[in-house]
């Protein structure tokens, strides 16, 4: 019996997923010389929140790290992201636009390769931020403030809000 190697990193895809992110952390951020954003809303120069508060350099950073879940969640306590579409699991860019959800690439790279019998029942996108302050205040940002969701400013939102 030949014994097959298991897969490798999908870099193409991590890359595409990657410049996505990094594209819309300029995007979030538009604004004009007086400060108004595309919708209108003025901003105050001198206080810096979030997500400006992140700091995220984009050609300094280790962006791929900033991806990797702050907490390792057991595969038998995983638990699906509830918001997250059908196509969550087989796509990491989809996964991504949920707060507090993160992709598992090697999972999902197992199941390309060895079909979906590795681990049934396992969520490939799966919530690892539950946290329902978390969560109100992503979502908050989200409908009120008009932002796009950033996986990459996840760490940032946890550390900016972490008394709370």
């Amino acid at each position: 019996m030949k014994t097959v190697p298991p897969p490798t990193t999908m870099t193409n895809n991590k890359t595409q997923v990657l410049e996505e992110l990094s594209s819309r952390l300029d995007r979030n951020r538009t604004v004009d010389v007086h400060g108004r954003s595309a919708n209108g809303d003025t901003r105050d120069c001198t206080t810096t929140t979030f997500p400006d508060s992140c700091n995220i350099n984009v050609e300094h950073s280790n962006m791929s790290e900033l991806l990797i879940p702050p907490y390792d969640i057991p595969y038998c306590q995983r638990v699906p992201c509830v918001d997250a579409d059908e196509n969550a699991d087989n796509d990491e860019k989809t996964c991504l636009l949920h707060p507090g959800c993160y992709f598992d690439r090697e999972l999902s790279a197992f199941r390309k390769y060895y079909g979906h019998a590795v681990m049934p029942g396992i969520p490939v996108c799966h919530q690892v931020i539950r946290n329902d302050r978390f969560l109100q205040i992503a979502q908050n940002l989200m409908t009120v403030g008009n932002y796009t969701w950033n996986a990459l400013h996840t760490n940032c939102l946890l550390r900016e809000y972490h008394e709370e």
